[in-house]
């Protein structure tokens, strides 16, 4: 589906602050003869925009035609059609990113007849023109919206068509599939016609298969695509909130030696190797009539479900055994990766303690003091160790990275699903009919024609 329009849009690429450069996109059909008005060549040459190769650049001064006066110095950089991001004759101009150049170079591109491109209109006129496609569009939005490095290289393996050509590949066995269907059903009395049926759900289920593993990829993605949430949990006065104030670096939490200080959740956001995390600070976790505190104690589990990583606190100054029953009762609730501390390990680290809370539990535990500031380097490291299992994900997997492409993926299954259950009632050709309803959908995604 291309775009064909004489329209020409401008705004720049860059960001709108003071910078040593700014980048001024211009696209559509005749932008180059549209730079000669205002560019002149340094070289004091005649020379013309539109003469430049494709991916050339040129030094000269941006002048306003009207007036003569010169606005600025300016490096042009000729894109051909098709061969340009938008898919159309563009260029792109570098000035200097003072903000009166800024708007000096833009009032005139306006002023001489070009229209102010609206937010994403590049990105859409390149998909309009075929260069990208609808999760590569997507993808794109996602790659300048990045604030750190893991959501940065899912949007960047999108813009470079990994889900694209995976889904691609899916929607061409389907094809495949209904052609070979199609054929059963226009010549039936031809023996190379006939289509095993037991091949034919092998295949269904393979497809099946493939679409359940995208749609749970999306849930695996979302910590590295908004960060890692962790809680802090815990029976009261367990060094929870100390902890956190020692993670960060400063005082976030208050902290008194008065058990229940914290009565509520205390979110709080935290870099680590640019690694994006957000602490949960909970209240104490115990059996009270006040209503408050019982208020406090829902949020805590309710923060443990949501959360991706527990950090249970077992404080060396409190009973093991209750401790221990309140570890198996988050256990229960959360379908989070727990892993124990043994608090305030400056009174009492007792190696066999360790030992005797290990076996009951099943799990490491980490001695921490932030009296000490011992094991404070130990939690991190599980932080980034758990960062690391999660990009084994990213590394080796394609993964969905937004709502959309997860509701598609749902919808599919639930096709798929209704195909299984009612397998032995159908025949071929409604069996050709709701693959064609999941060949739709698939070709919704990627903003493909069928």
């Amino acid at each position: 589906m291309a775009l064909v329009s004489r329209e020409i849009i401008c705004a720049y690429a860059t960001a709108e602050a003071a910078s040593a450069l700014s980048v001024l996109r211009i696209s559509g059909s005749g932008a180059a003869a549209f730079a000669d008005r205002f560019f002149r060549f340094n070289s004091g040459e005649a020379r013309r925009v539109e003469a430049l190769r494709g991916y050339q650049a040129a030094f000269g001064k941006i002048i306003n035609p009207t007036s003569g006066q010169v606005i600025d110095e300016a490096v042009l950089l000729r894109f051909r059609a098709p061969h340009s991001y938008t898919g159309e004759e563009a260029v792109e101009i570098s000035i200097h990113g003072s903000r009166a150049s800024r708007i000096a170079v833009l009032e005139l591109c306006l002023d001489l007849g070009a229209r102010l491109a609206e937010p994403g209109e590049f990105t859409k006129r390149a998909f309009l023109n075929g260069k990208i496609d609808l999760l590569q569009a997507e993808a794109v939005m996602a790659l300048i919206q990045a604030s750190y490095q893991q959501s940065s290289q899912i949007a960047l393996k999108q813009v470079e068509g990994e889900l694209s050509t995976y889904i691609q590949g899916m929607r061409a066995s389907l094809i495949r599939l209904l052609a070979g269907i199609e054929v059963a059903l226009t010549y039936p009395e031809f023996e190379d016609s006939q289509m095993e049926e037991l091949a034919l759900w092998q295949k269904i289920s393979d497809l099946e298969s493939q679409c359940r593993q995208l749609a749970e990829s999306y849930k695996r993605s979302t910590p590295l695509r908004e960060g890692l949430k962790i809680a802090l949990i815990g029976p009261p006065n367990a060094g929870k909130s100390s902890l956190l104030n020692a993670l960060l670096g400063y005082e976030r939490a208050i902290v008194t030696e008065i058990a229940g200080t914290t009565r509520d959740t205390l979110e709080t956001e935290l870099d680590i190797d640019g690694l994006k995390v957000c602490l949960i600070d909970t209240a104490g976790m115990r059996e009270s009539e006040d209503p408050i505190e019982r208020i406090g104690v829902e949020r805590s589990l309710a923060a443990a479900k949501q959360a991706d990583l527990l950090f249970f606190l077992l404080p060396s100054d409190q009973n093991d055994s209750e401790s221990i029953a309140l570890l198996e009762r988050i256990q229960d609730s959360s379908q989070a990766e727990i892993c124990l501390l043994f608090s305030k390990s400056d009174l009492d680290c007792d190696r066999s303690r360790l030992d005797r809370i290990r076996q009951a539990c099943g799990h490491e535990v980490h001695a921490v003091s932030t009296v000490w500031e011992s094991g404070i380097e130990a939690v991190l490291d599980r932080i980034r160790y758990y960062y690391e299992s999660l990009n084994q994900d990213l590394a080796h997997g394609v993964l969905l990275s937004n709502l959309r492409q997860k509701r598609a993926f749902d919808r599919v299954l639930e096709i798929f699903s209704e195909l299984m259950r009612d397998r032995e009632l159908l025949t071929l050709d409604l069996i050709s009919q709701v693959l064609q309803a999941i060949l739709e959908e698939l070709s919704l995604l990627t903003g493909d024609e069928l």
